[in-house]
C-alpha cells in the first residue's frame, strides 16, 4: 500500500505516519507539505493509493489538490483531514472527490476507523 500524507504541520503529519504505519505495517509513506508537493509526488508515476490531505494550507490547499489530484488518478482513494469544524470545508472536500473526512481533533481512534473505513471501500 502506497500512501502520500499532505500537510504543512510537520508534527501532525508525522503523527499521522505513526498511526498509519501501525495500521498498515507494510504500507510505503511519502509526505508532503503543501498541494503543490502533494501533486509534484503523484506525478512521479508511483501508484498511489491513499492521500490524506489537510484542508488549508499553503501554496495550493487541499481542496483545490485534491480536485486535480482525483483527475490525474482517478482511483485515488483521498481521506481529507480539517482542524476547522466547517460543514462548508467538509462539503467541498467530497465534492472535490474525497472518499472520506476527519476533523483533527478526533482522537487516534477516530483517525484510525477513519482510513480503515476508506481502505476498506477500496477494497470492496
Amino acid at each position: 500500500m502506497k500512501i502520500i500524507i499532505v500537510d504543512d504541520h510537520e508534527i501532525y503529519r508525522k503523527s499521522l505516519v505513526k498511526i498509519v504505519s501501525k495500521i498498515l505495517p507494510a504500507s510505503y509513506i511519502k509526505q508532503a507539505n503543501d498541494g503543490r508537493q502533494f501533486l509534484e509526488l503523484l506525478s512521479e508515476g508511483d501508484k498511489i493509493d491513499l492521500a490524506i490531505v489537510d484542508i488549508k494550507m499553503p501554496v495550493l490547499g487541499g481542496i483545490e489538490a485534491t480536485r486535480l489530484a482525483r483527475h490525474l488518478v482517478p482511483d485515488l482513494k483521498v481521506l481529507g483531514i480539517s482542524m476547522y469544524h466547517s460543514e462548508e470545508n467538509r462539503r467541498l472536500m467530497f465534492a472535490a472527490g474525497a472518499a472520506g473526512f476527519i476533523w483533527k481533533g478526533g482522537d487516534r481512534n477516530e483517525i484510525e476507523n477513519a482510513i480503515t473505513t476508506v481502505l476498506d471501500e477500496m477494497c470492496s
